[in-house]
Formats: structure tokens, C-alpha cells, sequence
């Protein structure tokens, strides 16, 4: 197993916990030099963000953006996707988009460690654009290698490696690989497959205390609450406590945001439930408190959580239920 560990390490240009993707929903949330994602239904298309104003058919509304991209494509979407994967054909092309964020499914890369300025990136993909020497390949050098290659001088595929690692750790440590969280810090440390920052911060994360729900009266709006969900541990955020509807004080109802499963052949999505749980100690409450944590407000922490609703990015390691809670909880993440 260590060899293997090793094998697919030496694939990875940084941890697998330092790349993040986070749906954009206003226009606050970009920044120049940003690597987005248009999300498709058969294919994810990468690009470079070289400008970004408001769009000028609809100023005031921050959930609009006029974008100026470089990326490798005939169109920012699917159809340049077919045009390319049967003519064998693709140019590095500088385009303006305009962007709803209420309606297009865009998302932002977020790299944790990132070797060149915003405005270095952006040099890099217009000499790309100038050259064009970047030479199209739909498996080995895509959009997805243009966009790393600009953020971090390394072409690569971030789904393709994460969909790798997840079957690997399946493989080899079970549900027990992909649930237990401190056993899974330990061992994608202990086979570099996480850097030590990021190891030291999942530590100091998951130190924080889990306490067993057994009052109604122990769970607030804006919470980070943990239970099992087709067997393995999960996170959700409090949106409501609802008023005791039985009347025996055994149970809670509450309503929550989560990283829903939706099916074994469709997307996990961030959806809004309600649900009654048992007070028999099976729900806990995460408890982020002490300096150690820099929270939102419990209004903060909802609005949030809303923001991402209808989501469907989910990936163990970097953007499962844990990520999501701690991302509308925590201050971890540049402001968005």
C-alpha cells in the first residue's frame, strides 16, 4: 500500500486539501486570475479570469458580472466540448462572457498555496494566448491543464486525481477510509498526500468538541450538527429549531442544509430538509469555541449556507458535508 500511497503522490502538485471549489453566487466572489468552472452536464469547462465588471445591462445586481476569460475553447460551454472531442481542434481564445450567478452553474477554484500573483497568472495565460503553442489533447492537456498550468505551472487534472485517491482509499481502508476523518487525516499525512499545514489545521478542526444532543434547548440556529447518513458521519448547518410538535421531550425538529444524497446514479446537492431526530445522544452538536476559531454569526453562518444551496461539487476530501459546514461556520476561506 505505502508504494502505491507514493505512486499517486508523486502525481499531486500540491495536497489534495489545498484546492477547493467553491459555486459562485455574486459577483463579490470573483477576483482577477481567478480558475472557474462553467458546470455542464457531460463536461466542466476551465478558464482564466483576466477582467470583471458589473454587467451594464444590470449594474446594481451583484448576481450579474460581464468577465473577460482566456481559456482553451471555441465557446465557454459544452458545445465547444463536442466541437473539440470529434475535430481534434481547439484555440486559446480571450472571450466576455456575461454570467447570472442565480442561473449559470459557475464555480471558483480556490488554491490554499499559490506560487504566482493574481496578475502573474493572468501574464502567463495571455502569453499562452499570444503563442498559442498550447497544443489541445482531450484526455492529457484539456481547458482543466490550460487553467492549472496558469494558476500553478503544472498541467493536471485536480476531478481526475480526487476521483483516483477516492477509489484508492476506498479500496484499501473501506468506509473506514472515507467517514472517520481523524483516521483519514492520518493516514493521507502519513503518505503525503496532505501537506503538514493542512494536516496541522484538520487537527486543530477536529479537535473541536462533539456534544451529544439531549435538549431540545442544546441546538441553536447557525449550528454545525453531526450524525450518521447512509452510514458514515455527517455535517449540516441549523437553518430552524422548530417548536416541540409531539410534546414528550424525546425529539427535535429541525431544518438544515446539507450535502444531500439524491440517489446512487444522480449528483449529492446541498438542499434544504427537516427532519425529527431522537435526543439520545446520536445527533451532536460541534462545538466551535475558544479563540482557536474565528466563527461567523449564527445569521452569517445561515445566509451562507443559503448562498449554496442547489450545489452539486461534492467530493470527498475537499467538498463533502464536513467542508461545506466548516466553510459556512469558519473563517478559513478568502471572503466571498
Amino acid at each position: 500500500m505505502y508504494n502505491d500511497f507514493r505512486m499517486m503522490n508523486q502525481l499531486l502538485p500540491t495536497c489534495i486539501e489545498c484546492v477547493e471549489t467553491i459555486h459562485v453566487k455574486r459577483r463579490g466572489m470573483l477576483l482577477v486570475g481567478d480558475h472557474i468552472i462553467n458546470g455542464g452536464v457531460l463536461y466542466d469547462h476551465h478558464a482564466i479570469v483576466k477582467n470583471i465588471e458589473p454587467d451594464e445591462r444590470d449594474e446594481n445586481n451583484v448576481a450579474k458580472a460581464k468577465v473577460t476569460l482566456i481559456h482553451f475553447s471555441n465557446n465557454f460551454g459544452v458545445s465547444s466540448w463536442w466541437t473539440k472531442a470529434i475535430r481534434g481542434k481547439a484555440n486559446i481564445k480571450q472571450t466576455v462572457e456575461h454570467f447570472d450567478f442565480e442561473i449559470d452553474n459557475i464555480m471558483v477554484v480556490l488554491y490554499r498555496h499559490m506560487p504566482f500573483p493574481p496578475a502573474e497568472i493572468v501574464r502567463r495565460a495571455e502569453q499562452e494566448l499570444q503563442t498559442q503553442k498550447f497544443q489541445y489533447d482531450l484526455f492529457g492537456n484539456n481547458c482543466e491543464h490550460f487553467a492549472t498550468f496558469c494558476v500553478t505551472g503544472r498541467k493536471l487534472s485536480m476531478q481526475v486525481l480526487k476521483i483516483n485517491m477516492t477509489a484508492w482509499m476506498y479500496y484499501y481502508m473501506g468506509f473506514r477510509g472515507l467517514g472517520d476523518e481523524r483516521e483519514r487525516n492520518r493516514y493521507l499525512h502519513e503518505y503525503e498526500l496532505i501537506c503538514n499545514p493542512c494536516f496541522q489545521r484538520n487537527v486543530l478542526l477536529l479537535s473541536a468538541e462533539k456534544r451529544p444532543l439531549r435538549e431540545r434547548h442544546e441546538v441553536e440556529r447557525g449550528d454545525v450538527i453531526s450524525f450518521l447518513y447512509h452510514g458514515l458521519d455527517h455535517d449540516a448547518i441549523v437553518l430552524q429549531v422548530h417548536e416541540e410538535e409531539v410534546g414528550n421531550g424525546s425529539t427535535v425538529t429541525l431544518t438544515f442544509v446539507h450535502y444531500a444524497f439524491c440517489g446512487y446514479f444522480r449528483y449529492r446537492t446541498i438542499q434544504e430538509e427537516r427532519k425529527t431526530f431522537s435526543l439520545d445522544g446520536s445527533v451532536s452538536v460541534i462545538m466551535y469555541n475558544g479563540p482557536q476559531f474565528d466563527v461567523y454569526s449564527p445569521a452569517e453562518t445561515v445566509e451562507r449556507a443559503g448562498m449554496r444551496i442547489g450545489e452539486q461539487q461534492f467530493f470527498f476530501f475537499s467538498n463533502d458535508s464536513s467542508h461545506f459546514a466548516r466553510w459556512c461556520k469558519l473563517r478559513m476561506n478568502r471572503p466571498g
